[in-house]
């Protein structure tokens, strides 16, 4: 069985995400949790934030007699920034990014390398989701609007038993 950990995956893309060139504005969080109250109060904006969700083994799909097995890697990406108006937190302005962008961002800097430096194999095939919710509230001094959103990514890694 492999030794890869969801662990494992977690710094991965952490890492990745850190070095995507068109994330250079972001901030990795460093928190080890994924209360969103707190990541708010400790972050400096924009920034994101990395989620261990789920680790399963299962066969192979569409392979009945393998000798592989699909290890899958269930993360959550957390991120936020804000601006001095609910619209601009959303869709940004000329010179600083929404959270429209900042999504975007994080996405292309997945896709930039799907296996995440040959950790994983890629992204699973079947009920493969990655949705965005967005949130926008007024912090407690009513100076600022925060824009927040998360995405959930799967990865796989098939396994010789």
């Amino acid at each position: 069985m492999s030794t890869l950990s969801i662990k494992d995956v977690t710094e991965a893309l952490r890492d990745q995400l850190k070095a995507y060139s068109g994330l250079v504005y972001a901030k990795d969080s460093g928190y080890a949790g994924n209360d969103a109250t707190v990541l708010v109060q400790l972050n400096k904006f924009p920034f994101f934030n990395i989620v261990p969700i789920n680790q399963l083994i299962s066969k192979v799909p569409n392979m009945s007699f393998s000798e592989l097995r699909r290890n899958t890697f269930e993360v959550q990406i957390q991120f936020a920034t804000f601006g001095v108006k609910a619209d601009t937190a959303i869709t940004g302005t000329a010179a600083k990014k929404g959270i429209m962008d900042f999504s975007k961002d994080l996405l292309d800097g997945i896709f930039s390398d799907e296996t995440l430096g040959s950790v994983v194999a890629g992204f699973t095939e079947e009920d493969q989701e990655i949705n965005i919710d967005f949130l926008t509230i007024d912090d407690a001094e009513g100076e600022r609007y925060i824009a927040g959103g998360e995405m959930t990514v799967k990865f796989y890694k098939d396994i010789e038993v």
